[in-house]
C-alpha cells in the first residue's frame, strides 16, 4: 500500500488539475472549481515514504542491477518532484498566482516520471515479461524447449507422444517448467532467498536456507515439497499472485529429480 498509495493520488492529482484548468474561472479572484491542496499534501507524503522504503529494500540480496538502479533514481525523482510540488502549490495557494504554471509543470513532469518508475518497479518485482506474460508462452517454448502439447498451449508434458525423438528429454521439460514460472525470482537479474534455479550449478547451491534439490529423492527435496503444498500455505511456489505450476510441470519436475536431477545441456 505504501508503494501504490502515491500512485493513485498522483494520477488524481493529475485529474484535477486537467479538470481545473477546464473550468478555469473566469477572474483569478474567483475560487478554483477544486483546491487540490489535501492531494498535494498526501502524494508528497506518500512519494516520500515510498522512496524511502525502497531504498531500504534495496539494501536486501534479493534485489540488484541496472533494473534495481534506475527504479531507485526515477523513484528519488519522484518523490523530489512531489515534495517540490507542494511547496509551489503552498506558495501559489499564499497568494502569488504566478506559481501556479511551475506547480502543474511540476505535477506533469512527476507524472511522467512515474511512468516508468512504476514500470521499472513491477518488472523488478514480477520479472521480466510480467505484462506479457498472460499472453504469451515463456522463450522455452518459442525456443522449442518445450513438448509440441505445451508450445499449442496444453500443460508440458500433457498427451505427450511416447517416442524419444518427439518428446524433449525430462531434464529439459524440467527446466522450462522452471523457466516459465520461478526464473522471474530465481534467475540472474533477481535471487529471491540467495536462490536463483536458473542453471544446474546454481540449483545444487542452494539458497540462503541450504539446498533444494536431493538428486533421486522428491520427497527430501525442497523445491518439490514447496511446490506441491497447498496453495494456501504461505510457504506454497510459486507464491501467491503468480501463476502456479501445472499438474504436468509438477509431475516433469519429480521425474527429473526422481532421474538425478541432471542438466538438460
Amino acid at each position: 500500500m505504501v508503494l501504490h498509495l502515491p500512485i493513485g493520488l498522483l494520477a488524481a492529482l493529475g485529474a484535477v488539475e486537467v479538470w481545473s484548468v477546464l473550468t478555469r474561472p473566469a477572474a483569478e479572484t474567483r475560487r478554483e472549481p477544486v483546491s487540490p491542496t489535501l492531494l498535494v499534501v498526501l502524494a508528497a507524503v506518500g512519494a516520500a515514504g515510498a522512496a524511502a522504503s525502497g531504498l531500504i529494500l534495496s539494501l536486501e540480496d534479493q534485489y540488484g542491477g541496472s533494473v534495481l538502479q534506475l527504479h531507485q533514481w526515477l523513484g528519488i525523482a519522484l518523490a523530489g518532484l512531489a515534495v517540490l510540488a507542494l511547496g509551489l502549490h503552498l506558495v501559489h495557494r499564499a497568494g502569488r498566482p504566478k506559481f501556479r504554471a511551475p506547480y502543474r509543470a511540476c505535477v506533469a513532469l512527476a507524472l511522467a516520471v512515474m511512468i516508468p518508475a512504476g514500470h521499472f518497479g513491477a518488472k523488478m518485482t514480477h520479472g521480466k515479461g510480467f505484462l506479457t506474460e498472460p499472453l504469451t508462452r515463456s522463450r522455452a517454448a518459442r525456443a522449442g524447449l518445450l513438448s509440441a502439447d505445451s508450445a499449442a498451449g496444453r500443460p508440458v508434458g500433457a498427451s505427450a507422444p511416447e517416442g524419444p525423438s518427439e518428446q524433449p528429454p525430462t531434464a529439459r521439460l524440467a527446466f522450462a517448467a522452471l523457466e516459465a514460472r520461478c526464473f522471474s525470482c530465481h534467475g540472474a537479474r533477481k535471487q529471491k532467498g540467495g536462490l536463483r534455479l536458473d542453471s544446474i550449478e546454481h540449483i545444487l547451491a542452494g539458497g540462503d536456507n541450504g539446498p533444494v534439490v536431493v538428486a533421486t529423492s522428491p520427497e527430501q527435496s525442497e523445491m518439490y515439497i514447496r511446490i506441491t503444498l497447498p496453495a494456501e500455505d504461505e510457504y506454497h511456489m510459486p507464491p501467491e499472485g503468480r501463476t502456479p505450476l501445472t499438474d504436468a510441470e509438477i509431475d516433469v519436475i519429480r521425474r527429473w529429480i526422481e532421474q538425478g536431477a541432471k542438466d538438460p545441456a
